[in-house]
């Protein structure tokens, strides 16, 4: 869908040409009459032919930065259209067709800016997560700080890597993957970028996907200082999910919980406590802002963790109860020397079957680089 938006943008522009050709040299250009809706004063009247190599260029600048996923794409194309609309009125009678393209134009420069609003309030909340951030390295961590952790955690810390290292006090990370709604729902691709607080725990996740690849979704899933918040709009402008109450705060929580996978010094924060189940599992328990939340973490003989269960809240308001969930892990990498779990699914276990929901993949990890990507 974006190569196909931008190549119509790029026609569109394209098509601007002709009416700059015809003011230079009408005779090259027959099939257009040279009407007008209106006269114009003569200074502006001259203007016009340049007018239309600018918009045909603002077009075609308009296309290449969509294309390159540039969030100022929608300023070049407001700027755009404005100016290619007002050429349009000018000479309606040749050009009035060319209000068609400008229409799809403008949803789409609708969309752009709304967009970019949610993305700027998502980029406050990152700054509000770090607002108490320190700027120290953390406290290198110590192999006999290990020790009183049960046997698979120990596995898991030390084939990380976080010993002799810093404790990690922030993070951002890249995903992509797919998701979706429902068991029988096709897949939507994703782009996440996610930012955490350790020190003071909370996260914000944004995620940017597509319906059958046309309509924009964006949504924002977080947790700050006890409290979180689910909001998912379609292309910034519509919410179709915005949940903030007990349970969203309890599975956002859960949530961070389990993401500790990506920064496993984390097991040592003093808001987590650990209790042996056997040689393979031991169950977390965080304590945060008056809430607690438990999962069990699986770590296999080499020392990888390989999935992490819970009871989690499945969406909020009076509906929401606590189903089994799970979290598989199939592939690992190392970024900046830190080993985690770099594939995955996200998997609810309810009565009816198990329901994949999310498959994503780490792309890239910035440890203690507390600024936006």
């Amino acid at each position: 869908m974006r190569e196909v938006f931008a190549l119509v943008v790029v026609a569109h522009g394209l098509l601007h040409l002709l009416g700059f050709v015809h003011a230079r040299w009408p005779q090259r250009v027959p099939q257009l009459s040279g009407a007008t809706m209106f006269d114009l004063p003569p200074v502006l009247a001259r203007a016009v032919g340049p007018a239309w190599l600018v918009a045909a260029i603002a077009m075609i600048a308009t296309a290449a930065l969509w294309y390159a996923e540039r969030d100022a794409w929608w300023i070049v194309g407001a700027a755009a259209l404005v100016l290619s609309q007002t050429l349009v009125l000018h000479a309606w009678p040749d050009a009035k067709f060319g209000t068609v393209a400008n229409v799809l134009l403008a949803l789409a420069v609708v969309i752009g800016f709304a967009q970019a609003g949610f993305r700027r309030d998502s980029a406050a909340e990152v700054q509000l997560l770090w607002q108490h951030l320190e700027h120290t390295p953390g406290a290198v961590v110590q192999d006999a700080e290990l020790q009183a952790l049960p046997p698979p955690v120990q596995r898991w810390l030390r084939r990380a890597g976080v010993v002799g290292r810093p404790r990690v006090r922030s993070l951002r990370l890249r995903q992509r993957g797919e998701l979706r709604t429902s068991p029988d729902a096709a897949y939507m691709p994703a782009r996440v970028e996610q930012y955490f607080a350790v020190d003071e725990p909370g996260f914000v996740w944004q995620v940017q996907t597509s319906v059958f690849r046309v309509l924009p979704v964006i949504g924002r899933d977080q947790h700050r200082g006890g409290s979180g918040r689910m909001l998912i709009t379609l292309g910034g402008l519509v919410p179709v999910v915005d949940a903030h109450d007990a349970a969203i705060d309890e599975a956002t929580l859960q949530r961070y919980l389990g993401e500790i996978a990506w920064f496993p010094s984390a097991a040592l924060a003093p808001w987590l406590s650990w209790r042996a189940i056997d040689d393979g599992r031991a169950e977390a328990t965080m304590r945060w802002a008056g809430l607690s939340t438990s999962a069990i973490f699986h770590v296999d003989a080499d020392g990888r963790l390989v999935r992490l269960e819970a009871l989690r809240y499945l969406g909020g308001g009076a509906a929401a109860r606590r189903e089994r969930w799970a979290i598989p892990m199939t592939q690992w990498r190392r970024f900046d020397g830190i080993e985690v779990p770099s594939q995955g699914d996200a998997v609810w276990q309810l009565e009816s079957g198990d329901f994949s929901y999310y498959r994503w993949e780490i792309e890239h990890i910035d440890y203690d680089r507390p600024t936006l990507f």
